[in-house]
């Protein structure tokens, strides 16, 4: 399989940013540096091909270039910097994570000159997945590849998901409009549900990984930590067992 991981960071959130208790740039800086780690050795050990890390504040990344010029694979690894976040702060981090995204997809020179069968793993960059190695396989004829919750409410997770290149447009065309949130009401994770989902009716998607992603890293919404909750790990691994059917 060929796997190309796309980390996404926001080094410098805007002010204003609706939802992230998680602000500080210094802290935010040591999160992906920690996570940065972790896949850089993923990437050394063979399971990705190659590394995008995509930042959308214009910030200063020289502490994660000089972890990358340590690593035998640094030939493999791309940054992009831009200013991205020039959109009204309640239209959400999820509006902001599709505009970063597009800009890696259509800026990245390793990705431009990739074949249309790459998958893209897009992370948020600040999430370490513990059990990544578990959840890259993806079949031959797949598109999109997701996780999906119908508990409490229909929702599709965007910190960790992946796509077939050639398929990209196809797949985000329009889709920034659908995840604008409006103040507060809705969410950017319930719009790109929505677009999984038709997405599906006329391609093959896979809407559930088939363990759940072990996560290490501090919440941006209200500052938790992921390994607090590990419970919920052994749940939903509990239920693709013994009751795949539900969603949660």
């Amino acid at each position: 399989m060929n796997n190309l991981l796309l980390i996404t960071a926001t080094i410098s959130p805007p002010t204003g940013a609706v939802n992230l208790s998680r602000s500080d740039p210094a802290l935010r800086l040591q999160d992906y540096l920690e996570a940065f780690i972790f896949y850089v050795d993923c990437l050394d050990r063979g399971l990705f091909n190659s590394l995008v890390f995509c930042e959308n504040s214009g910030s200063d990344i020289t502490e994660l270039r000089k972890i990358a010029e340590g690593s035998p694979s640094y030939s493999k690894i791309e940054f992009l910097v831009f200013d991205g976040l020039d959109y009204p702060p309640h239209y959400g981090r999820g509006y902001g994570e599709l505009k970063l995204i597009d800009f890696a997809m259509r800026q990245s020179t390793i990705i431009a000159n990739a074949p249309s069968n790459l998958f893209v793993w897009k992370v948020t960059g600040r999430y370490v997945i513990r059990n990544v190695n578990n959840l890259i396989s993806a079949p031959e004829n797949l598109i999109l590849f997701c996780n999906c919750k119908n508990h409490p409410i229909k929702w599709a997770d965007m910190y960790f998901m992946g796509w077939r290149r050639g398929w990209y447009d196809l797949i985000f065309d329009g889709a920034l409009d659908k995840v604008k949130e409006n103040q507060g009401t809705t969410s950017a994770e319930i719009g790109f549900r929505a677009i999984v989902d038709a997405i599906s009716v006329d391609n093959p998607v896979k809407h559930r990984f088939d363990e759940p992603p072990i996560i290490k890293g501090v919440r941006g919404y209200d500052g938790h930590r992921y390994e607090a909750g590990l419970w919920r790990y052994s749940a939903r691994k509990l239920l693709n067992r013994v009751a795949p059917w539900i969603w949660i």
